[in-house]
Formats: C-alpha cells, structure tokens, sequence
C-alpha cells in the first residue's frame, strides 16, 4: 500500500471514532436526562407527603 492509502485508512478511522465519540456522548446525555426524570418525581412525592414546615 502506499502511503496516501495508508493516510486515507487512517483519516477513515478517525472520523469513525469522531462518530461513535459523538453517539456515546448523545447516549450519555440522554441517560443522564431519564435518571433525572425518576429522581425529580421520588422528590416531588415526598414534598407532597411532608407538610412544609415554614408554612405552620
């Protein structure tokens, strides 16, 4: 191979990697936002199930 093959595999697999870089970061953003979800609605229950003390 010569080696402006070689330099086009290996532009090839970067951008690949840039790629699924970018998927895994999307991914764990979304993660993040659904573990939010259940965590913001167990705090709101328990809000409603204590009365708030500054209002007594």
């Amino acid at each position: 191979m010569t080696d402006r093959g070689e330099l086009n595999v290996e532009e090839a697999a970067a951008t690949t990697i840039s790629e699924y870089e970018a998927k895994i970061a999307a991914l764990e953003h979304k993660v993040g936002q659904l573990t939010m979800v259940p965590f913001s609605q167990s705090v709101r229950q328990q809000n409603r199930k204590r009365p708030d003390k500054n209002l007594v």
